[in-house]
């Protein structure tokens, strides 16, 4: 069973996750935005440029700006779109390990061990090392988990976790 705090981080973890994932698709969508947009002013200011400081024809200078855009566009517009895939990786590497984080420890054990659940056996933990436990106080004791694995006669592992008491 999960406590209201283990809940509360889960959701918090989750929500950085799609806010990542957010980001990596918002990145990939203003690339193609600005790509797509072509600048114009930018264009016409270039053009002029190279008019004026290198005595260029208006043909000859809007040539090389076109030159230097498809370069721009060709090679320019890998860098977001990495950007875009990093941060959707990131997005789904939070949202996978919230998953984790909660899924039943019967599953987690089937998934180690690779195994079906339904040979998984969870003993129920001990308590009665616990300070609220009779009599109140310290108890100098703790619980380990133990987990033995055996395979059965077809071949599967059988999943056995335990409770040994260990004195402080």
């Amino acid at each position: 069973m999960t406590s209201e705090l283990e809940v509360g981080i889960g959701i918090g973890i989750a929500f950085l996750g799609l806010i990542a994932a957010y980001f990596g698709v918002r990145s990939d969508i203003m690339a193609n935005r600005a790509i797509q947009a072509g600048d114009s002013l930018a264009f016409d200011k270039r053009v002029r440029k190279l008019m004026q400081e290198q005595n260029y024809s208006e043909e000859k200078a809007i040539a090389a700006v076109q030159r230097i855009k498809e370069r721009t566009t060709k090679y320019g517009s890998l860098i977001p779109k990495i950007d875009a895939f990093l941060w959707r990786i990131v997005g789904l590497t939070v949202l996978g390990l919230v998953v984790w984080v909660f899924l039943p420890a019967k599953t987690k054990y089937a998934l180690e061990y690779e195994t079906d659940s339904s040979n998984v056996i969870i003993e129920a933990k001990p308590h009665n090392c616990d300070w609220e436990t009779a009599p109140l106080g310290a108890k100098n004791c703790h619980y380990e988990k133990d987990v033995i694995v055996r395979k059965d006669a077809a071949g599967k592992n059988n999943v056995y976790v335990s409770w040994d008491r260990m004195q402080d």
